[in-house]
């Protein structure tokens, strides 16, 4: 193995490190599986009620899922809890004024062409993958969120379509009987996405650094 191959592998599992509590992928997963679930639910209101225990039973899920990355991993400590507290406050900011500045915009021009729930979800994930980089000032860490920055781009890209001119109206998504669903199926399948790559970059980073001793 070169000098450089060797650096950058070393400088990689650093970034890993510093940032293995927000790379626990598996975590995200049973979340993104329940707002799918969730989302089809939501579209019959009777339905809606039976949302509440799939969203319940997904944060349990998070408890094995956490200690099966201690039994496999061990426990590492970083200096998450200014990064995690800043991504849950401003992450909640962003998407109620995103979601506010929507329906506003639909009361006041009613067709809209593009999808705004999905410009909901990509810029508040967009928000979500850099606060730690940012908090932490690992300006490095970015290759880290490459991932979740082609899923919020992609996310964008369809949301920005201008469906609404195709149909002769406004985008079908954001009808009151999709927007919601739409949503929490973009969140969901994002969730799995990116929690899926985020464990493959964590399990990978390990691997080559146990293998390297």
């Amino acid at each position: 193995m070169s000098p450089e191959s060797e650096t950058a592998r070393m400088q990689r599992a650093a970034a890993v490190a510093a940032n293995f509590n927000h790379l626990r992928g598996l975590i995200p997963l049973p979340m993104g599986v329940a707002l799918l679930v969730v989302g089809a639910l939501n579209l019959d209101g009777e339905s809606s009620m039976l949302a509440l225990p799939f969203l319940v039973l997904a944060l349990l899920a998070g408890i094995p899922i956490s200690r099966y990355y201690e039994r496999k991993f061990g426990r590492v400590r970083t200096d998450d809890v200014v990064a995690t507290t800043l991504v849950v406050v401003v992450a909640v900011a962003v998407f109620v004024a995103l979601g506010l500045a929507g329906r506003y915009v639909l009361a006041q021009s009613g067709q809209i062409a593009v999808w705004l729930t999905g410009l909901q979800v990509a810029v508040t994930m967009s928000v979500m993958s850099w606060i730690p980089v940012v908090v932490r000032g690992r300006w490095r860490d970015l290759a880290l969120v490459r991932h979740w920055c082609a899923i919020c781009a992609l996310v964008a890209v369809i949301a920005l379509a201008p469906v609404g001119l195709w149909t002769g109206g406004g985008h079908p998504l954001n009808s009151p009987d999709l927007a919601a669903p739409s949503l929490m199926w973009a969140f969901g399948a994002a969730l799995l996405v990116g929690g899926a790559l985020d464990h493959r970059l964590l399990v990978r980073t390990m691997r080559d650094a146990r293998g390297a001793r």
